[in-house]
């Protein structure tokens, strides 16, 4: 039958007049103070965070050959080669930062989650450990605890160790993420309230838009559920599971299969390859008696993912 729901160069010469005000004031800096490797850094971590790692990385070098002692340099460098999938380079930056100031929490941090990503558990404790040692109140250290024991699957000691994390830090957006993520699976109310406080602090947050919706969808809440991925929709007109979920809440729930047609069909634009997508649309078409139209979405189903069971499912209940 149908698909459940879906899933989340060097600039300092152009005219300032052409980008971003952010970044023209870091240019304006370089330009006045050129020998200053803390304003290559700032620039560097500007260009990580659009991203544009190509740039960010000829900016952190940049930084380096003017200064190789500084840790935090380091840990931009260990960040960029991480979102690069270059792990060896990475891990080397982030233990040279650990090298020059073996107590600095970023850096140990940043290690930490290194470890994280490869399963070093027990390793990535000691670090967190090193950390909270030091400072009682490092609100990102708990946050990472937590996520070390989510990722074990230790619910309860994830849950304590994020909210320990809001206590200290009552804007700390990522742990009202995951608490709201680890309560949905529970489907308890507490994750409402979580993913709000994670809006409060970031309004325009298309990912907590979207756990909010999804939580109203798998909970029988549909109207909050619709107006939540409208609320989505108007932050960014293309994000495809919004409009996919939308359409099977009109499927679904409201037993509206136009309408759910017509969300599809928004998903399919963005994305022409999406299974799920063409397979609802054509169930939906099914239930309203266009065989023809039901027949082709199945087909194409196949010519996407041959064999696909459902799509085979389909077709043979249009014989």
């Amino acid at each position: 039958m149908w698909m459940s729901c879906g899933s989340a160069g060097n600039d300092a010469n152009n005219s300032n007049d052409s980008i971003p005000a952010a970044l023209a004031e870091i240019n304006n800096k370089i330009k006045s103070d050129p020998s200053n490797a803390g304003l290559y850094n700032d620039r560097a971590t500007y260009y990580h965070n659009l991203p544009d790692n190509a740039k960010a990385l000829q900016d952190i070098r940049r930084a380096l050959t003017i200064d190789s002692t500084k840790s935090d340099f380091y840990v931009t460098l260990g960040d960029i080669y991480l979102a690069t999938d270059k792990y060896t380079s990475s891990e080397s930056a982030y233990l040279k930062a650990v090298k020059i100031d073996p107590g600095y929490a970023k850096a140990l941090l940043r290690l930490a989650k290194f470890r994280i990503i490869f399963k070093n558990y027990e390793e990535a404790f000691d670090l967190i450990q090193t950390v909270v040692s030091k400072d009682k109140m490092n609100a990102d250290a708990y946050y990472l605890a937590g996520f070390t024991y989510m990722e074990k699957g230790d619910t309860l000691s994830a849950i304590k160790n994020f909210l320990s994390a809001t206590e200290i830090n009552q804007n700390h957006f990522d742990s009202y993420i995951r608490l709201g993520i680890l309560y949905s699976t529970k489907h308890e109310k507490l994750a409402e309230g979580y993913f709000k406080n994670a809006l409060r602090i970031k309004p325009g947050d298309q990912a907590a838009h979207y756990f909010l919706a999804l939580f109203y969808q798998e909970n029988g809440q549909a109207d909050k559920a619709i107006s939540t991925y409208d609320a989505l929709l108007v932050i960014n007109p293309k994000y495809r599971d919004a409009w996919y979920n939308l359409g099977y809440i009109q499927m679904s729930e409201i037993f509206d299969f136009g309408k759910a047609i017509e969300y599809y069909e928004k998903a399919i634009m963005i994305d022409a390859n999406y299974i799920e997508a063409i397979m609802n649309r054509g169930y939906c078409f099914e239930r309203l008696g266009e065989y023809e139209k039901a027949e082709v979405d199945y087909k194409k189903v196949l010519g996407i993912k041959p064999n696909y069971p459902k799509a085979i499912e389909g077709l043979n209940r249009l014989k």
